[in-house]
């Protein structure tokens, strides 16, 4: 009802213009009591802190399992860049054969692939790459922006073409997982020092 919109919307604009401290303030002067009285702690900071240091750890091992995830489809993309380089075989029967020799999120990366590529008559690997590298969650928007590229060279020009564009998708992934990992270092300090 629009009545009820309004008080709502007043209400709204109230509370939105009063500083985040004063929030802050008013937790701590409500929050902290009622955290202590209700888990019989000596003090509700202790129940804080622990959230806070849970927060911590949870994100430092977000930024372990991301940086894990860049390094194995880092390797399974030199990988390619050699098999590339020797100049063997095509590049369905390449993929087939790298699917079963790395791990993680390359050997998956690599499955859907292969199923792109038996596909090519129905939709061309510029178009199915995105949503390849999409499904790789676990390297982060970053990670999969590195790959994004790949999918207008892969099995178009040349080898060499394709070897530089492997070859630049794997140093950028690789400096984002150094990223991530000193990332997860500096994590792993501030909840030490909590």
């Amino acid at each position: 009802p629009p009545k009820v919109a309004v008080v709502i919307h007043t209400a709204v604009e109230l509370l939105a213009g009063i500083p985040s401290v004063v929030y802050g303030l008013v937790g701590m002067i409500l929050l902290v009591p009622a955290i202590r009285v209700l888990f019989d702690l000596p003090s509700g900071a202790t129940l804080l802190a622990a959230g806070c240091a849970w927060i911590g750890f949870r994100t430092s091992w977000e930024l372990r399992a991301r940086g894990r995830a860049m390094g194995e489809v880092a390797e399974g993309l030199e990988l390619l860049e050699r098999e590339l380089e020797l100049g063997g075989a095509p590049l369905p029967q390449l993929v087939d054969d790298l699917s079963g020799r790395t791990r993680g999120q390359a050997r998956l990366l690599f499955q859907d692939l292969r199923q792109a590529l038996d596909h090519l008559d129905q939709e061309g690997l510029s178009q199915s790459w995105p949503a390849l590298v999409d499904r790789r969650r676990e390297l982060g928007e970053r990670g999969r922006a590195c790959l994004y590229p790949l999918g207008e060279l892969l099995g178009r020009y040349d080898s060499q073409a394709q070897i530089q564009a492997i070859s630049a998708s794997r140093r950028h992934l690789e400096e984002e997982r150094e990223r991530d990992v000193e990332e997860s270092r500096r994590q792993g300090r501030v909840c030490q020092a909590l």
